[in-house]
C-alpha cells in the first residue's frame, strides 16, 4: 500500500516536472517570436521612415525649384517648412484667406499665394484654372495624357494657336531624344524631334539637352553661338527648346514650341512656360522611375528564364539547353539589335561556338589556352580597352569599341565572328570558375555597345560559367565512374553494361557480334622482376598500341589485371579473328623498354542466340586459356 501511495506522488512529482518544462520552453519560444516580432517592426518602421524622409526631401527640392511664389506648409503647426526661390519673402506666411491649396501631401500643404491684377485685386480665374490643371496632372498615371492635360497651361487664348509644341524624352541607352507627345506641330518638325541624336548643331533641342540651357532659334537672328548653328525648317519661323529637368538637375528631355510663320501669333508667356516645365518635369519622372521598375521586371524575369533553363537541362542535352538559353537571351528587347555568341571548351576536346554571333556553330580545333591568348593583345591596348580587375591574367570585361584595326580583324578572323569590322563594336565577359577560365560570353553591336546591355551580359555571365562548370564536373564524374584511370580504357563495369546492350540489339535485329580477350604473357613475371612501375607502363603502351590498331566503333575495355575485352559489333567471328591477329601483332611489335618480349594470349567467341554476357565471355576465355596451353602468344577461337 505504502509502495503504491510512494510511485503514485513519484509519478506526479516528474508529471508537474514535464509540465513546468513544457511551459518553460513554450514560454522562451514565444518571447524569441515576441523578439522577433518587434524587431520586424522597428526594420519596418525604420524602412517606412527613411522612404519618407525621401519622399519628403523630394517634395522639398520640387517646391524649391518652383518658378512662381509657393510654400510648403506644415498642416499641424502651420509653419514654412520650404518657399520657392520666387517666393520674395520666403519667411512670411500669406494671410490664410489668400492661400490657394494645390497638393495636401500627407502631413503637408502646397499652396501659392492668390496673385491679383492691376487693380490689385485677386486673380481667381486664372489661378482656379491653372490649380485644376495642376491638381489633374499631377493625378494622371499616364504620362501622355498628363501631358495633354498640362497644354492647358500654356494657350491662354487663340493668339497662340498657331504655335506647336512637343515634348520629348532623352534616351539615356541610346543618347536619343524619342518625342513623347506634341500637338499641332509642324510634320518636319516632329520627323526631326522623333529618334533625333544628341549631336551638337543639329536640331535645337539636341543643344538644349547637351548643354541644359533654353535654346532659341529664329529667321530673325540668334543671341549666341549656340543659338546660330540651325537651318530651321522652310515651314518654320522660330523654334524655342527648353530642357525639362528632374529635381537632382538631370536632364530628362526637352519642351519645345515652334512657330510656322513669321510674326503670326504671341509666344506662350515666360511663367506659362514654367509651369508648364514644372509638371513636364514631375510627369517625366514618375515615368522613368516606372520604366526603371518595369525593365528590373523584365530583367528580373529574363534572367530567371534562363537560369530554369540551364539549371534543368537533362544529362547529354546541356548543349541543346545552352542553344535555347542563348535564343531567349538574343530576343530580349536590349539585346535584339546585335549579335550574342558563348565559346568555351567541350568536355571531349575543342572549342564549342554557340549563338547568332559566330558565322557558323562548328567546333574549333583550339583549346582554352588558344582562346586566351587571342584575348590576352587587348589587354594592353588602352585605346581601345576599359579593364575591370579579373582573374586568371585576364579582366573580368574587355569592351572594344572599334575593330577596325589589325588586332580587331584577327579576332573576327579568328573567332569567325559576323561583325562588320568597320562599324561593330564588340565586348567580351571571359568566364572564370576561381581562377580557372572557362570560356568566354561575347556580344557584337553597331555602332557600340550601351551600358544596359553591358549590364544584362554581366547578369547572365555567372548563370553559363556556372552551367559550364557543372556540365564539366558531371562528365569528369562520369569518366571516373566508366573509365580505367591508369589505361584511360573502360572499366569493367562500363564495359560489361556495353556488351549487354550490344547482346540486346544482335538479338532484336540479328546483327553479328563477337568479343575477343586477351591477356599479357608472364605479366607477373614482369612486375616480381621489373617492378610495378615498368609493369603499369606496359599495360598504358599496350592500351594505346591496341586501340589504334581498332575500329572507332569498337569498344576496348580494361576486364581486370592485365586482362582486356573487345566487343567487334556487327562482326562474325571469321573477321574477328583477323582483328584479334591484328591485336596481337601491334602488341608483340611494340617497345616496352624491358629486356624480355611482352606478348598476348587471345580468345575469340561470336554471339550465339541464348548467349548472356557471362556465358560469350566465359566462352572467350575458354578460348584464351587454349591458346595460353597452347604455347602464349597466340589467337584461338571457341568452338
Amino acid at each position: 500500500m505504502i509502495n503504491g501511495l510512494f510511485w503514485i506522488a513519484l509519478l506526479a512529482v516528474l508529471a508537474l516536472g514535464l509540465a513546468a518544462t513544457v511551459i518553460a520552453v513554450k514560454a522562451r519560444a514565444e518571447a524569441r517570436r515576441m523578439k522577433a516580432t518587434a524587431a520586424e517592426l522597428a526594420e519596418k518602421n525604420r524602412r517606412l521612415t527613411e522612404r519618407l524622409n525621401q519622399s519628403r526631401n523630394t517634395l522639398m527640392d520640387l517646391v524649391r525649384d518652383l518658378p512662381q511664389p509657393a510654400y510648403l506648409l506644415d498642416r499641424t503647426s502651420g509653419v514654412v517648412i520650404r518657399a520657392s526661390q520666387a517666393t520674395p519673402d520666403p519667411e512670411r506666411t500669406p494671410e490664410r484667406s489668400r492661400w490657394d491649396i494645390v497638393v495636401a501631401a500627407g502631413e503637408f500643404d502646397l499652396i501659392f499665394p492668390q496673385s491679383t491684377d492691376d487693380s490689385g485685386e485677386p486673380n481667381r480665374r486664372r489661378n482656379d484654372r491653372e490649380h485644376k490643371v495642376v491638381r489633374s496632372v499631377l493625378n494622371e498615371p499616364n504620362v501622355v495624357k498628363g501631358l495633354e492635360k498640362a497644354a492647358a497651361l500654356l494657350v491662354a487664348g487663340e493668339a497662340i494657336s498657331e504655335a506647336g509644341f512637343a515634348v520629348t524624352l532623352l534616351d539615356e541607352q541610346t543618347r536619343h531624344l524619342r518625342l513623347l507627345w506634341q500637338t499641332g506641330m509642324v510634320r518636319g518638325v516632329q520627323r526631326l524631334l522623333d529618334n533625333a541624336a544628341l549631336v551638337f548643331g543639329q536640331i535645337p533641342s539636341a543643344n538644349a539637352a547637351l548643354l541644359a540651357q533654353d535654346i532659341r532659334a529664329s529667321r530673325a537672328g540668334a543671341s549666341t553661338s549656340a543659338e546660330s548653328l540651325f537651318v530651321l525648317p522652310a515651314e518654320v519661323a522660330e523654334w524655342q527648346s527648353y530642357p525639362i529637368r528632374a529635381s537632382s538637375g538631370e536632364v530628362l528631355g526637352t519642351f519645345d514650341w515652334v512657330l510656322p510663320k513669321e510674326g503670326d501669333g504671341l509666344v506662350p508667356a515666360a511663367d506659362r512656360v514654367a509651369n508648364f516645365l514644372f509638371v513636364a518635369s514631375v510627369l517625366l519622372e514618375r515615368h522613368r522611375a516606372m520604366e526603371v521598375v518595369v525593365h528590373r521586371s523584365r530583367t528580373d524575369r529574363l534572367v530567371s528564364r534562363i537560369s530554369e533553363l540551364l539549371i534543368s537541362s537533362s544529362a547529354g542535352a546541356e548543349q541543346e539547353a545552352l542553344v535555347e538559353s542563348l535564343g531567349v537571351l538574343q530576343g530580349s528587347d536590349a539585346l535584339s539589335v546585335g549579335a550574342v555568341g558563348l565559346v568555351f571548351q567541350s568536355s571531349d576536346g575543342p572549342l564549342v561556338r554557340l549563338g547568332s554571333l559566330f558565322t557558323a556553330a562548328v567546333p574549333l580545333d583550339h583549346d582554352l589556352p588558344w582562346l586566351k591568348a587571342q584575348l590576352l593583345p587587348f589587354i594592353d591596348s588602352r585605346d581601345h580597352l576599359d579593364m575591370i580587375e579579373g582573374v586568371g591574367g585576364l579582366p573580368r570585361l574587355i569592351a572594344l569599341p572599334s575593330l577596325d584595326d589589325a588586332a580587331g580583324r584577327h579576332l573576327v578572323r579568328a573567332l569567325g565572328l559576323s561583325l562588320d569590322e568597320t562599324t561593330a563594336s564588340l565586348v567580351i565577359f571571359p568566364l572564370f570558375s576561381g581562377s580557372r577560365f572557362d570560356g568566354a560570353l561575347l556580344f557584337g553591336n553597331s555602332p557600340e555597345v550601351s551600358d544596359a546591355q553591358g549590364q544584362l551580359l554581366s547578369l547572365v555571365a555567372p548563370l553559363y560559367t556556372s552551367h559550364i562548370d557543372r556540365t564539366g564536373l558531371l562528365a569528369e564524374l562520369e569518366r571516373r565512374a566508366n573509365v580505367d584511370l591508369l589505361t584511360g580504357l573502360c572499366n569493367r563495369g562500363h564495359t560489361e553494361q556495353v556488351l549487354q546492350s550490344e547482346i540486346d540489339r544482335s538479338r532484336r535485329y540479328r546483327n553479328a557480334l563477337s568479343v575477343v580477350m586477351f591477356d599479357i604473357d608472364h605479366f607477373k613475371s614482369i612486375n616480381d622482376t621489373h617492378g610495378h612501375d615498368a609493369g603499369d607502363r606496359v599495360l598504358k603502351e599496350i592500351a594505346r598500341r591496341v586501340t589504334r590498331a581498332l575500329r572507332n566503333v569498337d569498344v576496348f575495355g580494361r576486364w581486370g589485371g592485365e586482362e582486356f575485352l573487345v566487343i567487334l559489333t556487327e562482326t562474325p567471328a571469321d573477321n574477328a579473328e583477323k582483328v584479334a591477329e591484328n591485336v596481337r601483332r601491334a602488341v608483340e611489335e611494340g617497345q616496352y623498354g624491358l629486356p624480355v618480349p611482352v606478348t598476348v594470349s587471345v580468345g575469340i567467341a561470336g554471339f550465339r542466340e541464348n548467349d548472356t554476357t557471362e556465358t560469350l565471355v566465359k566462352r572467350a576465355d575458354e578460348a584464351l586459356y587454349g591458346a595460353k596451353s597452347g604455347g602464349r602468344n597466340q589467337v584461338r577461337r571457341a568452338g
